[in-house]
């Protein structure tokens, strides 16, 4: 019933969900330790936080559009 991209769609989103949970993973380990003890003093810093929160939002949705949609809508 769905379209040969969406499963390959799925992949990536997954893909890219773990990737960014990985470089969020990493950086907080970083910005806790002694070379940078600074939280959000930039607005790379501020700019990656947001992206972070809506990574979950959007894979929220995205759960919700799956199960809530059907096609013929």
């Amino acid at each position: 019933p769905y379209p040969r991209w969406f499963p390959i769609h799925i992949v990536l989103q997954l893909l890219a969900a773990a990737l960014t949970l990985a470089g969020f993973i990493i950086i907080v380990m970083h910005v806790g330790s002694d070379e940078d003890p600074d939280h959000f003093s930039s607005l790379h810093a501020v700019v990656g936080l947001l992206v972070f929160i809506f990574l979950f939002v959007q894979l929220a949705l995205g759960v919700v559009a799956h199960y809530t949609w059907t096609p013929s809508e």
